[in-house]
């Protein structure tokens, strides 16, 4: 027998950085699991598309193993650390999910390849033990390996990761010196979630209070304000009627169907436009109010349809039967 004999190879639907990758990969490769001989143990090649790496959403794979050993300097060091931190915490958690089914591999490897699809391939082979001394068997995997890919690939990974960090370094400053150059306007919470109330009153008839919207508030951000119904895993204390809010000039608040809502500052009409159409994508959005100075900015949606512009009911699930809508104010 070759050192190294293909045993079974299955395909995943899947990204490299897809958390649910472990449960792909056991729902593919469990079943008929062959027998090993003394002496024998089977080996893993995760292979995947390179190409992984000049999509954003690899970068974003939130990585739950610490880094081990220096820290990366360079930009391009930092990109190379990501993508072999990421990998390698892929490839442990592929490994400690197959052994659940007892498949104990003496060798795992995770290679970048030039592949025709966007599949990530699982190649099993059965192979000779790794040798760790005379009458003994290793209880776990002994070589593991991760191939990331050729320089210039990382690279271009630099590129890619270097733009995230630099888009994400931007908000942050931006945000920092809107807040430092912004003159606070003050205003009890009382006051605030009233106008609201009334708001919503006008809008839709409903019964919802200051006292109500209050009593499930919770401040998701100061500023940029941005406030929304309590969730059990929420921490804080409980807002109060006289809190002092620093309250924006524009203010867009979405109230669900099933009562949760969320409030958030507008940068102006166009932005509060934007959040007027988004919120109303969803069946689950009852009303969207705007306000201006505490005040309600009345609008009209209109929705594009094969006969023209028609105007649509903003109460309801009207609005979010039609793909386009326009707002009017006034």
């Amino acid at each position: 027998m070759n050192d190294r004999e293909k045993i079974r190879e299955a395909f995943i639907d899947a990204k490299i950085y897809d958390t649910e990758l472990p449960k792909k990969a056991v729902d593919a490769l469990s079943g008929d699991i062959p027998k090993f001989e003394p002496g024998e143990r089977p080996a893993l090649d995760i292979l995947f598309n390179k190409n992984v790496y000049q999509q954003e959403e690899f970068y974003l794979y939130e990585l739950t193993q610490e880094h081990k050993g220096p820290a990366p300097k360079t930009e391009q060091e930092k990109a190379n650390q990501i993508i072999y931190d990421i990998l390698a915490e892929q490839l442990d958690k592929v490994i400690s999910a197959l052994k659940e089914i007892g498949l104990e591999f003496g060798y795992a490897s995770i290679i970048g390849e030039d592949l025709d699809d966007d599949l990530v391939h699982l190649i099993m082979y059965r192979q000779k033990d790794p040798v760790v001394g005379p009458g003994k068997r290793p209880s776990e995997t002994k070589v593991r390996s991760i191939v990331p890919d050729r320089p210039y690939v990382v690279k271009r990974a630099a590129k890619v990761l270097g733009r995230i960090v630099l888009e994400q370094i931007y908000k942050e400053r931006a945000a920092e010196l809107a807040k430092k150059n912004h003159t606070p306007n003050w205003v009890s919470t009382g006051e605030l979630f009233k106008a609201v109330a009334d708001a919503l009153h006008e809008e839709t008839e409903t019964d919802v209070t200051a006292e109500k919207l209050i009593g499930r508030a919770y401040m998701a951000s100061d500023w940029p304000l941005n406030m929304r119904t309590r969730r059990r895993e929420d921490k804080g204390g409980q807002i109060a009627e006289d809190t002092q809010i620093d309250c924006p000039e524009y203010i867009v608040f979405k109230l669900n169907q099933g009562g949760s809502w969320e409030l958030k500052k507008a940068d102006g009409l166009k932005e509060a436009q934007t959040d007027i159409k988004q919120g109303f994508r969803s069946r689950q959005t009852k009303a969207v109010v705007v306000l201006n100075g505490l005040k309600k900015l009345p609008y009209t949606l209109f929705a594009e349809t094969d006969e023209g512009l028609i105007e649509v009911d903003s109460n309801g699930e009207e609005a979010s039967m039609h793909k386009i809508l326009h707002v009017r104010w006034g």
